[in-house]
């Protein structure tokens, strides 16, 4: 009976010229699957996504789409005059497959831009314009492992001193990607960005111009994004010991005359560090003007300034001088005094004429000077 009927089918396709096998494929649907990746499969975020599919049709493949069906989007609806708002599935289209060249094989590749779950799904489409979906097939899209950083040094409770460059030793490694950069902080102020000097090994080079706790941690991010934060490590800066400073030449309440050079000589020192100036000043007692000029080192501790006078610096001079270290410490020596004369005031005196009544012509004057 059924032979009779496709057989009556025929005859009648023959008589409006349609063949019967074009009546059939038009009725048959696609068939199509996703062979790869595996549904539970797993992906790193950054990594390419090769999608590949079988599909195929007795009339020919027309086209193969690929989708994300994983996507959800807020749709808002009035139902008995309330507005509803509720999740809906609103596939996303990632793109055309191509053939492979090899028969009913085709494939799509992609970058995923999101971590999360894919659901994908292909949909092929016959020459006849009848489409069927493929399996769906999930796959995880994760940014991997996060990297592992350490301090190693200095370690945590380390003093240093004001002044000193302090050099952070950084070790880190990501075993699923790479390291793309290595940021050191002070509690949560950015110091700077580790170089990278030697496989998995960074160091950062800081100036310790403030004297205080440090809190340092490193900071790796990796290729993905994934981020990982290194221990703390406590150090502590300290401005360490003030130079000692005395003034050795010249002796307090010393005297000098106007014109004369001044030899001052300091003594400083530093027994934590070193001493890398010594500044003098000269301060005028009588009008308030002072000058400051800084000393030579002349010998293992002593430095040394030479202070010509004039005329303008006649009066009571304090002097005073300070010792400054390598790291910025700093300390004031004692304060002398010294005085600068116009040297010996000349003598006078009337030898003639005698303390005795004398009478002068109108234009006669006698005066007798010594000095």
């Amino acid at each position: 009976m059924i032979a009779n009927y496709l057989k009556y089918i025929s005859v009648i396709f023959a008589f409006f010229g349609v063949g019967a096998s074009s009546f059939l494929y038009a009725q048959v649907l696609p068939t199509v699957d996703i062979t790869s990746p595996a549904s539970g499969s797993e992906l790193l975020l950054g990594d390419p996504l090769l999608i590949q599919i079988n599909a195929s049709d007795a009339g020919g493949i027309a086209a193969i789409r690929v989708f994300n069906n994983n996507n959800y989007e807020q749709r808002t609806t009035t139902v008995g005059g309330v507005e509803v708002t509720q999740n809906e599935r609103v596939p996303v289209l990632l793109g055309i497959a191509t053939s492979t060249g090899i028969p009913d094989d085709y494939q799509f590749s992609f970058i995923p831009a999101n971590i999360g779950i894919l659901e994908l799904e292909a949909r092929a489409i016959n020459l006849a314009g009848n489409g069927s979906p493929s399996s769906p097939v999930t796959v995880s899209v994760t940014r991997g492992l996060a990297p592992s950083i350490a301090i190693d040094a200095p370690l945590t409770g380390t003093t240093v001193y004001r002044g000193s460059e302090l050099v952070v030793y950084i070790t880190a490694s990501d075993l699923d990607g790479i390291i793309n950069q290595v940021e050191v902080y002070n509690g949560s102020q950015p110091l700077g960005i580790a170089e990278l000097y030697a496989t998995n090994n960074y160091r950062f080079i800081y100036n310790t111009n403030q004297a205080g706790p440090l809190l340092l941690t490193a900071v790796a991010t990796d290729d993905r994004g994934n981020v990982s934060t290194s221990a703390l490590t406590t150090v502590n800066v300290i401005t360490g010991e003030v130079p000692t400073v005395a003034i050795s030449s010249p002796i307090d309440k010393a005297s000098y005359e106007a014109n004369d050079a001044i030899i001052i000589d300091v003594i400083a020192e530093d027994i934590d560090g070193f001493v890398v100036k010594v500044d003098v000043t000269m301060t005028n007692q009588y009008n308030g003007d002072s000058t400051t000029g800084t000393a030579s080192k002349v010998g293992a501790k002593t430095w040394r300034l030479v202070v010509p006078t004039t005329l303008s610096d006649v009066g009571l001079m304090e002097l005073t001088a300070r010792a400054t270290d390598e790291r910025g410490n700093s300390s004031i020596s004692d304060s002398l005094e010294f005085s600068v004369t116009t040297g010996d005031v000349p003598t006078v005196a009337i030898i003639s004429p005698v303390d005795d009544p004398l009478t002068l012509d109108d234009d006669e004057t006698i005066f007798t000077a010594g000095d």
